[in-house]
């Protein structure tokens, strides 16, 4: 990205507007004195103790975008006293970790990559950022045709939990998008300032051109990581190149694997990177916590060792069974519903009611086993579930990483069951590493895959290493004979 680019997007207080489109005021944020007088070391000692980091994505060669606005304590410090007043009313005393160090980066025009476990208030984060940054527009809704702020979600369901917090600050108009074409048609009378929806149904609003998208923003991918493992990027892209180019984008979610990254880098001016992550629990130092990895040649072996398990559950003990996707879930959960035992696929379950009545039948002992897969979107809670079975090594490490972690912090006696094959060899030195960093036990048959994989890829180097030398080889006696050939046509 060109430095003009990024000073348009970083610093200036106001945007330029490009044809048709209106100014954007973005930096909003007043250091208070209090804060400015922080020295480095007191800051970084601060960042330490609330477990956050902020760094940019990307290095740039931009000398001022190096320095990120340093956090606040307390909400006083955003220099906002309507704000204020709504968030004591609220109930919102004092800040959340990740949101000391978002909020004044996102107050001072900068995109956003937020990053921290559920329920560690990065909703309201966004909501504060929102609101503060749409108040300082000069363009008022009465005299325009467009809103100005996007929310994009994974779920209809927590679509309506954030249009809720919205509503609680009262402070602009907002609308949520479910599919309702009655609601679409009164935009121009209702004149909302905030969208709110899924990236499906927003898509559609766009393509049938119901709402005047050319004012939007600040624009908010909430749940990233969800969206992504909805499939929804095609739609996410497709927005993004019809919204004006002139906006700020916050990216909230609870993880940040490489496809999000590469988004990041793509679609985002210099974002930064804040990230509350609290203590990891090292399975290592907790023996209540277990690992088990079994070696199966076929996926006949696999069947019959989940098989042979699930005939041995106690009662009310469950099972989450992780695929690598949808087809193999269901194939999974059908064969072991054909073998007497209770069995049922997240793909069926679609509405709250679905979620909530089969969380009820696991607790009485109805069900025993849900197949789950890669990308579903679902994220069925893991509290009801003693045994994970991964029945198919996910495609990436941090996967793996993610649901353990996950996995460990709602029950510490969380047993977990991995099938390795001999496909798994391209995924086995992440595995390799994670087990050795987390000074784990490392079967014999992972250590041996793992020594096997890393002497291929030498021999492969040096294989590469001797084409690319016979190549050269070639490519200068061929050279030399076209030299003797053009030498020889000279003399005669």
């Amino acid at each position: 990205m060109s430095e003009e680019s990024a000073l348009c997007n970083i610093k200036n207080c106001e945007s330029p507007s490009c044809v048709g489109h209106p100014h954007v005021k973005k930096n909003i944020y007043i250091e208070c004195d209090e804060i400015e007088d922080w020295l480095p070391t007191l800051v970084e000692k601060y960042l330490t103790v609330n477990n956050i980091t902020a760094s940019r994505l990307s290095k740039s060669n931009i000398e001022h975008l190096y320095k990120i606005p340093k956090p606040i304590q307390r909400f006083v410090h955003i220099y906002n006293e309507h704000m204020l007043q709504k968030l004591f009313k609220l109930g919102y005393n004092d800040p959340t970790a990740i949101q000391k160090q978002a909020l004044p980066i996102m107050l001072s025009g900068e995109n956003v990559i937020g990053i921290s476990p559920t329920r560690s208030g990065k909703t309201l984060c966004y909501v504060i950022g929102s609101i503060l940054h749409f108040q300082s527009q000069k363009t008022r809704t009465w005299n325009r045709a467009g809103p100005r702020l996007l929310v994009l979600s994974s779920k209809e369901k927590r679509v309506l939990k954030i249009t809720e917090v919205y509503k609680k600050f009262n402070s602009c108009n907002n609308s949520s998008i479910l599919g309702d074409y009655e609601i679409c048609s009164t935009f121009h009378r209702t004149h909302p300032d905030c969208i709110i929806s899924t990236p499906p149904h927003f898509y559609d609003v766009i393509v049938d051109k119901r709402i005047d998208i050319s004012f939007f923003s600040y624009i908010i991918l909430d749940s990233a990581d969800d969206m992504w493992c909805a499939g929804f990027e095609k739609y996410i892209l497709f927005i993004l190149n019809q919204l004006p180019p002139v906006r700020q984008i916050v990216m909230m979610s609870v993880t940040f694997p490489s496809y999000l990254q590469t988004f990041a880098e793509q679609h985002m001016c210099e974002p930064i990177i804040v990230e509350n992550a609290p203590p990891v629990i090292d399975p290592a130092l907790s023996p209540s916590i277990k690992q088990h990895f079994k070696y199966a040649r076929t996926d006949k072996d696999k069947y019959q060792m989940l098989l042979n398990f699930a005939k041995g559950l106690k009662p009310r003990e469950a099972v989450l069974v992780y695929c690598l996707n949808k087809a193999r879930a269901i194939d999974v959960a059908s064969t072991l519903a054909t073998k007497n035992l209770t069995t049922q696929c997240v793909e069926s379950l679609i509405t709250e009611n679905d979620w909530s009545s089969t969380e009820k039948y696991i607790q009485d002992d109805a069900l025993q086993i849900i197949t789950d897969y890669e990308y579903s979107g679902k994220n069925f809670p893991f509290s009801p579930f003693k045994f994970m079975f991964h029945f198919d090594l996910p495609t990436d490490i941090s996967i793996y990483k993610e649901r353990v972690n996950r996995a460990m912090r709602k029950r510490q006696d969380f047993i977990f069951i991995t099938f390795i094959s001999p496909s798994d060899k391209f995924i086995i030195q992440g595995l390799h590493k994670y087990l050795t960093d987390n000074k784990q036990i490392i079967p014999g048959f992972i250590e041996d895959m793992f020594l096997q994989t890393k002497e291929t890829q030498k021999k492969k180097k040096t294989n590469d290493c001797m084409a690319t030398n016979f190549i050269a080889k070639y490519r200068v006696n061929v050279e030399k004979n076209l030299v003797l050939v053009v030498n020889v046509e000279v003399k005669d």
